[in-house]
C-alpha cells in the first residue's frame, strides 16, 4: 500500500505570524506571514501569503506576495496573484490569473538556488 501524505491545514479565520517548514501537503485558506518550505503548497481564494515559499509544486487561487520557487510546477489560477520572483520548471498561468515581478521557467539541468 503506498504511503499517504499529511495534509496540514490553515483555516480561513487563522492568521499565522512567522516560518513554517513540513514534509506534508500544506493548505492555506487564512493568512501567513513568513516563509514557507513543503511538499506540496496550496493557497485557496481566501488565502493569502507574504512570505518566500518553496515547494515541490505550488497552486495559488488566493494573493502571495514573495518569492516562489516551485521545483516541479506553479500553477497560478483565474482568482490567484503572484507578485514578486517565480522560479519553477512548469508554469501554468490560466486567464485572469496575475503575476508582477520577474519569472525564470529552469531547464531540466539547471539547479534551483538552496536558500530563497
Amino acid at each position: 500500500m503506498a504511503k499517504q501524505t499529511a495534509i496540514s491545514f490553515i483555516a480561513e479565520d487563522t492568521r499565522l505570524v512567522g516560518d513554517i517548514q513540513s514534509n506534508a501537503r500544506l493548505m492555506v485558506e487564512g493568512s501567513v506571514e513568513g516563509n514557507i518550505r513543503c511538499a506540496e503548497l496550496t493557497i485557496s481564494p481566501s488565502g493569502r501569503v507574504a512570505g518566500d515559499l518553496q515547494a515541490g509544486t505550488v497552486s495559488v487561487a488566493g494573493r502571495h506576495n514573495g518569492t516562489v520557487v516551485a521545483h516541479k510546477k506553479l500553477t497560478i489560477h483565474a482568482t490567484g496573484s503572484v507578485e514578486g520572483t517565480i522560479l519553477t520548471r512548469s508554469l501554468i498561468i490560466e486567464e485572469g490569473g496575475r503575476v508582477d515581478g520577474d519569472i525564470k521557467v529552469m531547464t531540466a539541468v539547471e539547479e534551483f538556488p538552496e536558500h530563497v
